[in-house]
């Protein structure tokens, strides 16, 4: 599986009875990071898996595509099953979104990762919402149901 850096400095959570209830993680530093600067933030999802995000485009302006990367590491050594979106990331929250018209004909995979091995997902959405900050949700990782809390500026054009 193809191998990505983390960029530092890293927002360090960790990690919750996260279940099938599609909580997120518990925090211990910023109550919700800000994905701005397009610097990985990170998460304990389980105790044995990582799960990173990051903006790749920071200074997103309506109209622009949100293009937002998601990074699942199995942080143990043994192996880990799990399941996980592999189409497209799911997004929840304030900000407005028009889907691209491409159609996936997988929602998820359910399978092992071994000890250092990571997935990698993606989003990418045309903004709609006009300038402000906004709140969102991102889930990859599906069992547990984790949702990745995050906040966003969109700018004036």
């Amino acid at each position: 599986m193809a191998r990505t850096r983390i960029l530092a400095p890293i927002a360090i959570l960790a990690a919750t009875g996260c279940g099938g209830n599609g909580n997120a993680p518990a925090q211990l530093e910023d109550p919700v990071p800000n994905l701005d600067g397009g610097i990985a933030r990170q998460w304990q999802a389980r105790p044995t898996l990582v799960q990173s995000l990051r903006l790749l485009n920071p200074g997103l302006r309506q109209g622009d595509t949100l293009k937002l990367e998601s990074t699942i590491r199995n942080v143990s050594n043994q192996p880990v099953d799990l399941s996980y979106v592999v189409c497209e990331l799911d997004i929840e929250g304030e900000l407005q979104t028009m889907a691209p018209l491409i159609l996936c004909f997988a929602y998820s995979v359910t399978g092992t990762l071994a000890p250092g091995e990571q997935v990698t997902g993606h989003l990418q959405r045309v903004v709609t919402s006009p300038p402000g900050r906004y709140t969102i949700s991102i889930r990859h990782l599906l069992d547990p149901a984790v949702w990745v809390p995050a906040e966003l500026t969109v700018h004036p054009r």
